[in-house]
């Protein structure tokens, strides 16, 4: 019980079950943990379907940053700043 509460609480913080594994085997002295006692979680990214050029990333990141409702400065200065790279880019 103690190994299956550590292995838990440390893949609360890594988020990767190989890796959490590792630690608690190197923390617990345990060969008795395998990795098929391990769940794998899905991805929570998906790899993008093909790959975007540049300047759609910026649009992406562009429109992202002017759908935020609350602004922060360095919003509205990284707003400004790829407008310009945008405007450069054409």
């Amino acid at each position: 019980m103690k190994k299956i509460f550590a292995y838990v609480l440390v893949n609360i913080f890594t988020w990767n079950p190989d890796k959490s594994l590792e630690i608690v085997r190197e923390f617990l002295g345990s060969d008795n943990l395998s990795k098929a006692n391990t769940r794998k979680t899905p991805s929570l990214v998906t790899p993008p379907l093909r790959s975007k050029s540049k300047r759609e990333e910026i649009i992406d990141s562009l429109n992202y940053l002017r759908s935020k409702t609350n602004k922060t400065k360095q919003d509205k200065e990284s707003i400004y700043s790829l407008e310009m790279v945008l405007k450069n880019l054409a």
